[in-house]
């Protein structure tokens, strides 16, 4: 595997990872980064499983809990945090409100840059302004009144739906009347569906575009994929990530192209880690090397670092245990493993 760019790493620097839930994938990023110390994990859920894999792990309450900011904060004293990563844009923004004067620095874009991705119909009326390829939209109260699409299935979206929750199939006219007004509603695309996981550093630049095609997918996430070097793509993705306002860190832009016709179809933007990042980070794209290594204010080299195309990513079930009171239970672990702690 060619190696990607070198370039001074700096200090080691704790990591704590919000909802870390089952993204073991990201948590393993992050244990194996050369510049990163101890990882720890939170979550509102006391058997999150990613939390296995974590040096530490820390059972916390809801956001909506007035006790959970003040307990993250109580975690970033005790383990000395020196970067904050959000896994979700509800974490972007409620972490912006814990450190508004960003005393501890969060792997994240802008509040704006947020606002604008977490709403489908402002990512698409933003996509269409500035002339980048989006699929045809109307809203659901548009679609009872006057279907304008001929051919169905069609897709419903929920505005402010993640991943394939609250994606619906419109097979016929009437099971439309079951969809909210304010929910999109698209024509099935043609042709295959691709992520083009992005790196966006401090000063705007789009670092890396690493494209995956996702062949199958579980769940919303990309469950078997292939990187795949397509300079349109790469070029597309480029173009929407440095327009954006405030973008910073890791987005993945999921985007679908229809080989016989050209045709290309960008249908979300996320400013955060996407489920398929172990893929990219295996491939070259070490977003969680360059994420310690901003935090403390090195420059990463302005060359596109090397990464490996055709890598294929084959994602299986693994078990993880523990006992009834959290504490885990390793079996056959590795000397490099972490040292594990759970409170």
């Amino acid at each position: 595997m060619t190696p990607p760019f070198d370039f001074p790493l700096g200090k080691l620097q704790n990591v704590l990872i919000l909802s870390v839930s089952a993204k073991g994938g990201l948590v393993n990023a992050f244990v194996q980064s050369k510049n990163a110390g101890r990882v720890i994990g939170v979550d509102s859920d006391p058997h999150a499983p990613a939390g296995l894999l974590c040096h530490a792990f820390h059972s916390i309450p809801r956001q909506d809990d007035p006790a959970c900011a003040a307990r993250i904060r109580e975690i970033c004293s005790q383990e000395h945090i020196g970067l904050i990563v959000p896994t979700r844009e509800a974490d972007i923004l409620f972490l912006n409100k814990i450190f508004p004067n960003g005393e501890t620095p969060i792997a994240a874009s802008s509040e704006a840059c947020i606002e604008l991705c977490e709403d489908k119909w402002k990512t698409q009326r933003w996509l269409a302004e500035r002339q980048f390829p989006t699929p045809p939209t109307v809203t659901a109260e548009e679609a009872k009144r006057s279907l304008p699409f001929p051919e169905f299935p069609l897709i419903a979206k929920s505005p402010t739906g993640s991943g394939s929750r609250e994606v619906q199939t419109i097979r016929k006219p009437q099971d439309l009347e079951s969809i909210p007004d304010n929910w999109l509603i698209q024509p099935l695309l043609a042709g295959k569906e691709y992520t083009l996981n992005t790196y966006v550093d401090r000063t705007g630049h789009c670092t890396v575009v690493i494209p995956h095609l996702r062949m199958a997918t579980d769940g919303g996430e990309v469950s078997r994929g292939i990187t795949e070097r397509n300079p349109m793509l790469i070029d597309l993705a480029r173009d929407i990530s440095e327009s954006l306002p405030g973008a910073y860190g890791p987005l993945t832009i999921q985007v679908f192209w229809d080989h016989p016709t050209g045709t290309l179809a960008v249908t979300d933007i996320n400013p955060r880690f996407g489920g398929g990042y172990p893929l990219a980070h295996a491939a070259g794209g070490h977003f969680t090397e360059w994420l310690l290594a901003e935090a403390q204010n090195i420059s990463l080299p302005q060359e596109e670092p090397h990464w490996q195309e055709n890598l294929i990513i084959l994602r299986y079930r693994e078990s993880l245990f523990t006992t009834a009171d959290n504490q885990p239970i390793v079996q056959h672990q590795e000397e490099s493993s972490p040292e594990l702690s759970y409170s």
